[in-house]
């Protein structure tokens, strides 16, 4: 029997779990984790991108989702696109459940408490945790990693060297939200999600941030108030909550009360993982860079390749170094320096320039192919069908096309001289 551990119990981790226990025989996973708590953020996605997955097989759509919408953008130019797409928010009390309520029959062992130690006896992972005041030790096959932002892993070489990236040009981006449950006895207007409200903000703040709208039902509705992406380590939360408070005023939102507050960053860009960083355990979802880098989008993202990387684990027999090759490999390497040139540009932005670029951005690139490689860096797509791909980006205005210009050149040469330095 080979066994699995896997540290984190967020909604990537116990998927991971689930699609391993309905797609494999002869296995037992350990989940370890520091509760089991259901989960309490709010989950949102594009529905054409888990479309024709695994997940419809084991999960009733009409139950996964509270509420499944079309999307609105607001511009500061006071123009406003209406997508077609279809956007689900998840239902998380059914999902737990489900996921839960399987696990229970098979021989999966949860397990609460910390991971102190790991290191590596012959072909075995020895995992060293810390349950109540006790420690034990597991022995298993292959780990994964799904802890979200937080850091429970303490083991020698598991954590990437920050400062070698440091040197060669590597930025950390955060997303940070600051948002409110609400509830209106009387029902509210809010038939689709605004998805971005880029409107400006009549405060004294040079800080970015839109407001985002989603529609639980007739009575519910989370407003929120969100930094798409920052490079600075400040806290922004009494800047989003202010400004929040301002959206809720200027929609005219009345007679309601406050359900729960979500206040959270995400990590937008982890180091992706290699064999010299990080040989002890796979990293999926936003510890592993699984996400969509532009947006904060991980849920999607993993559901989709879930399947992916847990076949490469049994056709490469529980290697950890097979599935790190076969899943980051040069295609998603180029890919995420894309979307790393992506990030710096909106760092470097105005709110009135993100909300032009995103103008175009949507009118111009979302039903291209461009939109679905850049979100879900597909595992089937190569080279010259990235490249190809920016085509669309020709009908941006010039301004655009030359910061983006700059960044590429700036970063090719960084990376030769990266190079140059390593080499000699």
């Amino acid at each position: 029997m080979n066994e699995i551990v896997i540290i984190g119990s967020g909604p990537v981790g116990l998927l991971t779990a689930f699609y391993l226990y309905k797609k494999y025989d002869n296995i037992k996973c350990y989940i370890i984790s520091h509760n089991f708590e259901m989960f309490h953020c709010t989950y949102c996605l594009f529905l054409d991108h888990i479309e024709n997955t695994w997940i419809y097989d084991h999960f009733d759509k009409s139950k996964l989702f509270l509420n499944i919408t079309t999307i609105n953008i607001d511009f500061c130019n006071n123009e406003s696109i209406k997508l077609d797409n279809q956007y689900g928010i998840i239902n998380n009390e059914y999902l737990h459940k489900t996921i839960l309520d399987f696990l229970d029959t098979t021989n999966a062992e949860f397990i609460k408490g910390s991971v102190c130690h790991i290191n590596k006896r012959f072909e075995k992972y020895n995992i060293l945790y810390k349950k109540l005041n006790n420690y034990k030790n597991i022995y298993v096959d292959f780990i994964f990693e799904a802890t979200g932002n937080n850091k429970v892993t303490t083991y020698k070489n598991f954590n990437v060297n920050y400062n070698n990236h440091e040197k060669n040009g590597y930025i950390q981006y955060y997303q940070y939200f600051y948002g409110n449950k609400l509830y209106f006895e009387n029902g509210h207007n809010f038939k689709e999600c605004t998805l971005l409200n880029w409107n400006l903000h009549d405060d004294e703040y040079t800080t970015k941030s839109f407001c985002y709208v989603i529609p639980y039902d007739n009575n519910t509705v989370l407003v929120e108030e969100t930094i798409l992406c920052t490079s600075s380590k400040k806290y922004y939360y009494d800047i989003l909550e202010k400004r929040l408070l301002n959206r809720i005023k200027n929609y005219n939102l009345k007679d309601y009360y406050i359900l729960d507050t979500e206040v959270y960053k995400i990590p937008l860009n982890k180091p992706i993982q290699n064999n010299e960083e990080s040989n002890y355990s796979f990293k999926i979802g936003v510890c592993g860079n699984m996400i969509n880098n532009l947006s904060g989008y991980a849920l999607g993202y993993n559901i989709y390749h879930i399947p992916e990387f847990c076949n490469y684990i049994k056709e490469g027999n529980f290697s950890h170094d097979y599935v790190v090759e076969k899943y980051w490999n040069n295609t998603r390497h180029l890919i995420n320096n894309i979307n790393f040139l992506g990030l710096k540009l909106m760092d470097n932005m105005t709110q009135e320039e993100i909300s032009e670029f995103h103008y175009y951005y949507f009118k111009q690139i979302l039903n291209t192919q461009n939109f679905d490689i850049m979100f879900l860096n597909k595992d089937d797509v190569y080279y010259y069908s990235v490249m190809k791909s920016f085509y669309s980006y020709i009908y941006f205005p010039k301004k655009f096309l030359s910061k983006i210009s700059s960044l590429l050149i700036k970063s090719i040469k960084n990376k030769f001289s990266s190079y140059y330095y390593n080499e000699y």
